[in-house]
Parts: C-alpha cells; structure tokens; sequence
C-alpha cells in the first residue's frame, strides 16, 4: 500500500478545486521557526519546541482519517479510523512532561492551549493530562513514526530558574510565549489557506503613502461637521497636532519636549 504522506490543512481553491494539501511536517517546521523568531529576546528555545510539537497529534490515524475523508478532501483514502472530531493538541503535551517533568509543564501548557487558550495550571491542566485519552493520543502519534528530527529536542535544557523576570515575571513570559505560539500558527496556516491575505500583510503602505487618504478623509470629516464650540476645539487640536508633526526642536529645547501642553 502506497504511504500517504500526513497532511496538516486542506483547502479548496476560488474555483472549488481542492489544492494540494499543507504537509505536516512543512507546518511544524515553519511554526517552530516563526513561533522562535517571535520569542527571540525572551525565549527562542521555549517558542521553537512549542511549534515543533504543536501538533504532533496530527500524525496520529484518527486525525489523518478525519482531515482526508470526513472534510471530503480524500474520500477514497484508505486509512482506518473514526469519522469526527479529532483532537491533537494534548499529545506535543504529554511528550514535552514525558521528556522534561515538571518543567515540561510550561511546554504542556502551551501546547495544549493553542486552540482552546490556556486552561487553569491547576485542574484544567492537570485534569486534561492524566486523561487515559492524552496518553493514547501520544501513543497513537508515535506509533506513526514522525521524523525523527521532529521528536528531537537537540541541546534544550528548560531552566526555570533563568526565565526573564523570575518568579514574580514568570506568569507574563508564559502568556508571551503562548502569544508567540499561536500567533505563529495563525499565520503559517494564514499562508497554506489564505495566501493572497498573508501576502498582504507583507505590502504595507509607508506613512507617506497613508498621509494624504488619511489628511482627505480628515478634511472631509471637518466640512460636514457642524461649527460648534467642541468641534472648532477638535479643530484646533488637530491643526496644532498636525503642526508639530514637522516641528524640529530649537535648541534651548530637550529631545521630544514640546511647547504646547495638551
């Protein structure tokens, strides 16, 4: 039997013709580096191990099944499973405990929250993990072999004890690496499903191309507004703001001091 090769996303193009399919490991790959870049001042190792075992319940057969022939993508695939949902979030969790202990924990928590957003450390966390159906998600992920670079967690050594701003920061950087994680997951799949939005995001007009739209929309703004006392204040708050945009510091002045007091 021919080996199908795991696919993370499917989409159909603006004809209705399906495209070929986003390939998993190009999506773990991606994330991971996206998601490292993101983190880069505050905990590039952490970010990139996040991506790369984000969805490493994807492997798994249920989810293959469910993604090929229940989206209508594949319906002649022969891989066996269930028709329905298939989650695949808790499975780059359960890894990153097996490998680490207790400070896997940061790395379970992101990973399984990158759809439903982060649970409660305690209860929601730990309830989801001793699930016997977490364990099986692994298991049933593994079984199908992902590359072995992919399980390969190379020189990373979690250090709790070094994270920016200690104990008293650890809740902020935790959200910031989940902030990461996700954004970066958004936009690599932004890339496989939409990518003519993703392009875009990439053109964005400089600010002396967005000037004079946003000086005419203002001027129209202010013809039809009605000459009140609050609409000439606005008026000439406006103006003087307008105004100082150009205004170069004299010199009995400090960098970034300005004259008029608002």
């Amino acid at each position: 039997m021919q080996q199908i090769r795991p696919i993370a996303h499917a989409a159909r193009n603006s004809e209705g013709q399906w495209r070929d399919p986003h390939d998993l490991e190009a999506h773990l790959v991606d994330v991971a580096s996206l998601s490292a870049e993101h983190a880069a001042t505050y905990g590039a190792d952490w970010a990139r191990l996040a991506g790369q075992w984000h969805d490493l319940g994807k492997y798994r057969q249920r989810f293959q099944h469910y993604i090929r022939q229940a989206s209508g993508f594949e319906a002649d695939a022969h891989i066996k499973g269930e028709v329905g949902k298939a989650p695949h979030s808790t499975a780059g969790a359960m890894l990153a405990i097996d490998r680490f202990g207790k400070s896997g924990r940061v790395l379970a928590y992101l990973i399984a929250g990158h759809h439903a957003g982060l649970a409660d450390w305690f209860g929601g966390l730990d309830a989801r993990l001793e699930d016997p159906k977490s364990r099986a998600e692994l298991d049933e992920s593994l079984v199908e072999n992902p590359p072995a670079d992919l399980l390969d967690s190379g020189d990373f050594k979690p250090d709790l004890a070094a994270i920016p701003g200690g104990r008293d920061g650890f809740a902020l950087w935790v959200r910031m690496l989940f902030s990461a994680l996700v954004d970066a997951d958004f936009l690599d799949t932004e890339r496989y499903m939409d990518p003519e939005k993703f392009a875009r995001r990439n053109a964005w007009q400089t600010l002396a191309e967005l000037a004079p739209p946003f000086d005419a929309h203002m001027a129209a703004l202010a013809e039809k507004a009605d000459p009140t006392p609050v609409n000439a204040l606005h008026a000439d708050i406006l103006a003087r703001r307008l105004s100082k945009a150009d205004h170069r510091s004299r010199p009995d002045q400090t960098p970034g001091q300005s004259d008029v007091a608002m």
